[in-house]
């Protein structure tokens, strides 16, 4: 079933037609806490000044973006401007449906863990290279609201970040970093990601070191480092990320 998607996908993308479009798909897992999904990404280029086979251009890219680890299951559409390829902003939304209460990490009789939770974000994100070096940095803030159909008052499960977030509404600080180095085709790094929730005061750090191996279209990401948050204390976490580009984007990051 998988491979009569993507051939349909692959031929649909080679139409002249769909030209600016990019499609990408992956698969990625984490061993502590343990957790998995299957995400997908579908993007439209549309060039503003410039050409790319430089750095010296432009773009304009909204995206849509599916994931699903069959109980959890969220859509996040944003647009992302470049007024240079190495420099960009934006905004989004994003909308996250949780029907599980079996989580390790959180007692779901004194926390809301089914329901939706819905964000409004703007960002900004910027890319420097020197020789083989490589580095990013990834400004983002969250408007969060949960339902709360019950009216009970309960924390929020943000399962992503392991954390509990305030009733109804937080706001949740994103810094994320990155600085890696090329070895031809792949690349190694550092990655380090941080979320601050203004309101409930709760935060989640993930740091690990990266190598990425990329093959044609397919690329393996695998990722060794330390996991924390307010409800999960520090500990050793793998990340495995396999992903298939089908049409690639314009974007250098």
């Amino acid at each position: 079933m998988l491979k009569r998607f993507v051939t349909i996908i692959s031929l649909i993308m080679s139409n002249p037609l769909y030209a600016n479009f990019d499609f990408k798909y992956e698969f990625i897992a984490r061993s502590y806490p343990v957790g998995s999904a299957l995400n997908a990404y579908l993007g439209y280029n549309q060039l503003l000044w410039g050409d790319t086979s430089s750095i010296w251009y432009g773009l304009i890219r909204p995206k849509l973006e599916g994931s699903t680890s069959i109980v959890v299951n969220h859509y996040d559409a944003n647009i992302s401007i470049y007024p240079i390829s190495f420099l960009g902003y934006g905004a989004g939304h994003k909308e996250m449906n949780s029907n599980y209460d079996l989580y390790s990490f959180y007692n779901c009789e004194e926390v809301r863990c089914k329901g939706i939770l819905k964000k409004d974000y703007t960002f900004g994100k910027i890319a420097l290279g020197y020789g083989k070096l490589i580095t990013t940095f990834r400004y983002q803030y969250w408007r969060n609201s949960y339902d709360d159909l019950n009216n009970e008052g309960k924390g929020v499960a943000e399962y992503e970040y392991i954390v509990i977030a305030n009733p109804e509404f937080d706001d949740d600080v994103q810094r994320s970093y990155f600085l890696g180095y090329k070895i031809g085709k792949d690349l190694i790094g550092f990655v380090s990601d941080q979320h601050q929730f203004q309101r409930s005061k709760s935060e989640y750090k993930l740091n690990i070191g990266i190598y990425k191996l990329n093959s044609g279209n397919f690329s393996y990401t695998l990722g060794l480092g330390s996991l924390q948050s307010t409800e999960q204390e520090a500990g050793f976490t793998a990340i495995i990320n396999i992903a298939h580009t089908l049409a690639p984007s314009l974007t250098l990051f």
